[in-house]
């Protein structure tokens, strides 16, 4: 999925922990997966915030738009 292979090699789950690193409990994890749908939210019963790939899907198709507009 390419979603998922973004997600991995841009290391942005990493940059987003390291960034919010210190606004957040010590133990709070990111981890991105697939979730049935756009979405990402904060669980608090297991100190995560999860990214959706596909709100990841949603966020590449903007792009491509916005380009494929300035054509």
């Amino acid at each position: 999925e390419l979603s998922a292979a973004l997600v991995k090699e841009s290391g942005m789950m990493e940059e987003l922990q390291q960034r919010y690193a210190d606004n957040l409990p010590e133990e709070t994890t990111f981890r991105a997966t697939s979730c049935d749908e756009q979405n990402a939210y904060y669980d608090p019963e297991k100190s995560e915030i999860v990214m959706c790939y596909e709100l990841t899907d949603l966020f590449l198709d903007l792009v491509i738009e916005d380009i494929l507009a300035e054509e």
